[in-house]
Parts: structure tokens; sequence; C-alpha cells
């Protein structure tokens, strides 16, 4: 292993990586009120990417001094450092999967839980058996065979990743997306970098670089997303409509609700919290078979990749399950009611924006 390195730019490169991740934590301080498992998981991936800046460099601070006490810090901040990479990775996929509304199941969080703890038990092993890396007589760092083993992890859980995603775009179309190349090209050329020219210290930096790759890609969204309910909002039909070429697949159903006593109900409760009910409850019923769309006042929009019976009232009845508890734990004055029309179409065929204008007009009639 090469014992050169630059320690005085090991520094400078990730101290502009713990900038760039404060300033990122700065700017999405509101996140941190937002109790939502895709916030929580982002916010989680934040820190550890700040954790890699801080723990990269200082993994090389003390490499060659002699002595026990850099000896010790050594192995406990480069120890430090491969956790945190490990972590990394596996809140990057839970975010992913918390963002595309398909949570993982109990045999793959039970997989991942089985890696990390696995590479958490190598490290405390290395203390007593150099298995991961080691430190020679002088404290100069060298790599073992178990690191490889550190390696499959990292690429496993972001090669996991590439394949949840298409497997959850496959089950939702167009509604299950995410450029996952904002994060996993910065992550994959750093990781490179690293592995291949040691004393290069670029993929830390480069995770902080991925990280705030998702931030934009967030912000960007944020043009579809209703403020009030979270939901996705009016532009986002525009913009399904002016993809709707590239949509796949594209035979789907529109179930356009809308809520009796809707102002009288969101009066009732404090500022917000009973749209925000609401939209969970959508989100539950529709789970991973399309998405929710809060269209204006009263009226939000279902849209579910399948015309099958079976999925339609599926979802109806998850829908109407949890308006049933909400009713019986409701302390208003009002009860939650919905009336609903049902729209099968075709995006290769029909006007999406005309056979909404149609429902609208048939609950118009229906309410009055």
């Amino acid at each position: 292993m090469p014992t050169n390195f630059d320690l005085e730019n090991i520094f400078i490169v990730n101290l502009f990586g713990c900038l760039l991740i404060c300033l990122l934590l700065l700017t999405s301080r509101w996140r941190f009120k937002d109790n939502s498992e895709e916030n929580k998981n982002l916010t989680i991936l934040m820190i550890c990417s700040l954790s890699n800046c801080i723990a990269d460099p200082l993994s090389y601070l003390f490499i060659g001094h002699p002595g026990q006490f850099a000896r010790i810090f050594i192995a406990v901040s480069t120890s430090w450092l491969y956790v945190s990479i490990m972590l990394t990775s596996f809140y990057w996929l839970r975010f992913l999967a918390a963002h595309l509304k398909s949570p993982l199941s109990q045999l793959h969080n039970g997989c991942l839980f089985v890696a990390i703890a696995s590479g958490i038990f190598l490290l405390c092993i290395n203390f007593i058996e150099p298995l991961s890396f080691s430190l020679d007589d002088n404290n100069f760092y060298h790599r073992e065979t178990f690191y490889n083993y550190f390696l499959c992890i990292d690429y496993g859980i972001l090669i996991d990743s590439i394949i949840f995603y298409f497997c959850t775009r496959l089950r939702g179309g167009v509604f299950k997306s995410f450029p996952l190349w904002a994060y996993l090209l910065p992550a994959i050329i750093g990781g490179s970098v690293q592995t291949f020219f040691y004393g290069n210290s670029v993929l830390s930096v480069s995770l902080a670089i991925s990280l705030a790759g998702i931030l934009v890609s967030l912000q960007n969204e944020k043009l579809f997303r209703d403020q009030e309910s979270g939901l996705y909002n009016r532009n986002y039909l525009n913009f399904l409509q002016r993809v709707s070429a590239k949509i796949r697949p594209t035979k789907m159903t529109a179930i356009l609700l809308t809520v009796h006593d809707f102002r009288k109900i969101n009066l009732s409760f404090p500022q917000n919290s009973f749209i925000q009910n609401f939209a969970q409850m959508l989100k539950t019923a529709v789970g991973d078979r399309g998405n929710s769309i809060h269209c204006d006042g009263d009226e939000f929009l279902i849209l579910i990749t399948s015309q099958e019976n079976s999925a339609i009232e599926n979802c109806l009845q998850e829908l109407q399950s949890e308006i049933d508890k909400f009713n019986f734990h409701n302390a208003s004055p009002y009860l939650l009611a919905i009336d609903y029309d049902i729209r099968p179409f075709d995006f290769s065929q029909d006007s999406f924006i005309q056979i909404l204008q149609n429902q609208e007009r048939k609950l118009f009639n229906i309410t009055q």
C-alpha cells in the first residue's frame, strides 16, 4: 500500500465536503420538523455524509506517527469511516424506498441488517486480528483480505438500490420515478477513485455531492407538490398529459374523489392537519398501486396503474377502512364521507385532462 499522501489536501477537500453538507442541512432544516419516513431517512443520510467527511481526514491524521495513541486513533477513526460509509449506503436505499412509497420487505430489511451487522462485527474482530485492515510497526495503513467484503457491502447496496428502483418502476410506472444517476454517479466515481488510488480522499466528498443531487431533485419535484397536503398537485396532471406518449403502462384507472363538507371539517382541525391526515389515508390506500393528487379544494384524484376490478376494489376498501378509523376517533361535529367516480382510460388513446373534466362535471351534478 502506498504511503505517500497529501494530508493538507485531504483536510481541505473534506472541509469543503463538510461545508457543503452544513449548507444543505441549513437550507433543508424544515425537513427536521416533518416526521415522514422519507425525511427521517434523508436527515440520517445527511448526518452520515457529514460523519464521512469528518472521519475520512481523521483516519489519515496520525498515519506514519509512532506510538500506541496514534495506533488506537487510526484504528478507531478508520473503523468509524467504514461503518459510516456502510450506513450511508443503507440509508440511501431506505430513503429511496420511502420516496417511492414502496416499503422494503421484512426479508429485504433483514438481509441489509445482517450485512451491516456482519461488517461491524468484522471491525470489532479487527482490533484483535487484522482481517479488514492492518497497521504496521510504523503505523502505516494496509488493506487486508476482508477489505473487499466492505466493498461488496457498499457496492452491493448500491446495486440493490438500482434493482429495487427498476422493480418498483415496473409496478408503478411513471408514478415511481427518481433520477438515480444524481446520487449514484458521484458515489460510484468517488468510490472507484479512492479504491484504486489510495491517498486520494474523494469518496466522502463524492457522497456529499450525491446528497446535493438528491436535494436538487427533490427541490425540482416541489413544483409538482401541493404544499398543504404533500400530495402531487394539478401541475403534475399537466406534466402527465405532456409526457403521456412515454407513460407505461398506458391503461390505468382514474378515481376522482370529493370530500363532503371539506371546508367545515378542515376548519374544525388545527391548521392543515385534516388535509394532511386525509392525504396520508390516500397514500396508505393507494400504496404502490399508483399515486394520489390534490386537484383543488375538496377534489382528490387517485391514479391506479391497472384496470382490474380487484385492484380498484382493494384500493377503495382500504380507503374506506382508513375513513372509518378516522371517524371513530374524530372529535369534530362532522363525519368524513366521500363521493367518487371511476373511469378506466388509456394514455395512448384518451385525453387525460378531458376525462378528468368529465369526472368533475359528474361529481358536481351528484353533490348538487
